[in-house]
This record gives structure tokens, C-alpha cells and sequence, in this order.
């Protein structure tokens, strides 16, 4: 599970720390069934907006910073196009923990991986596989992080 040899390793454990720096900021800002607000709405626009800043610490990036990083990364070491992998396997730690980390981004936003071709391959062949679809489509599977309510909609409705 964690590749075939020292270079997958390597792709493997990059895998693993990108997709943890994405499912960080998405506990740290993102609201869910459980804290529906954790941040201004500020800093949540921040955390999604597509035309994010590299000249910041990656810790203060968005969202897109780190899939426009993982999609490049990705285009280096190439999605398969029938498989979707990113190793000779396909089902290493970092690319179960890739494809978890981008299925949490896709249930709160469906279009998020539009402009991450590589990484839209790798995702819909993870998510084709009959071991995903088991697992998405089989049990208790539940959404945890959300999209904020919109708060004119919330006014309106009083």
C-alpha cells in the first residue's frame, strides 16, 4: 500500500502530506453538521476562491493553491486515464487519502476539480473502481464537511 518501489513511496507519502494540507484548512474553516460556523465568511471566500495568492505561507493559501499544486504534481507523474492512478497499483495510502480528501471537496462543491484535468482523472477512475462504490454506496457514508447557509436566503425566510 505504499507502492512498488522508492519512487512511488516517494509519490506516496507527497500523496499523503498535500491531501493532509487540504483536509487541515478544511477542519480549520470549513463549517460542518456538527459546527456549522468556524469562521467569518471572509475567511471561508478565502479558503475557496480560485484566484488564490502563492505569495503567501501555504497555510494562509486556498483550497485551489493546493489542487493547482496536486494537479501539477499529477501531470508530472501522470494520471492513467483508464485506471486513474498515479501508481502501478492505483490504491496506495496517499492515493485512498487523495481521493477521500478530493471526494470531501467535490460533496460540498460538485465542480471544484473543473480546472484540475490530471486531477479529475484521478478522480472519477478512483471513484469508478468497485471497491469506492462499495464503500460510498453500501453503508452510513454521510457528509460531514457543508457549504455555508447563505445568510440572504436565511434573512428572507424570517
Amino acid at each position: 500500500m505504499s507502492g512498488s518501489n522508492g519512487v512511488e513511496w516517494n509519490l506516496n507519502t507527497q500523496l499523503m502530506h498535500e491531501s493532509d494540507d487540504v483536509y487541515a484548512k478544511l477542519t480549520k474553516y470549513q463549517p460542518t453538521t456538527n459546527v456549522p460556523s468556524k469562521c467569518s465568511e471572509e475567511k471561508l471566500r478565502n479558503l475557496w476562491d480560485p484566484e488564490t495568492s502563492f505569495d503567501v505561507h501555504n497555510r494562509d493559501q486556498g483550497i485551489h493553491a493546493n489542487l493547482f499544486l496536486m494537479n501539477s504534481f499529477a501531470s508530472k507523474h501522470g494520471a492513467d486515464t483508464k485506471t486513474g492512478g498515479l501508481t502501478s497499483t492505483g490504491t496506495t495510502v496517499g492515493e485512498c487519502k487523495l481521493f477521500s480528501t478530493l471526494h470531501s471537496l467535490t460533496m460540498i462543491e460538485p465542480r471544484v476539480l473543473d480546472n484540475y484535468s490530471k486531477l479529475g482523472v484521478f478522480y472519477e477512475g478512483f471513484l469508478e473502481r468497485k471497491e469506492t462504490r462499495e464503500v460510498l454506496e453500501g453503508g452510513q457514508f454521510h457528509k460531514y464537511f457543508i457549504k455555508p447557509l447563505d445568510r440572504s436566503s436565511q434573512i428572507a425566510s424570517k
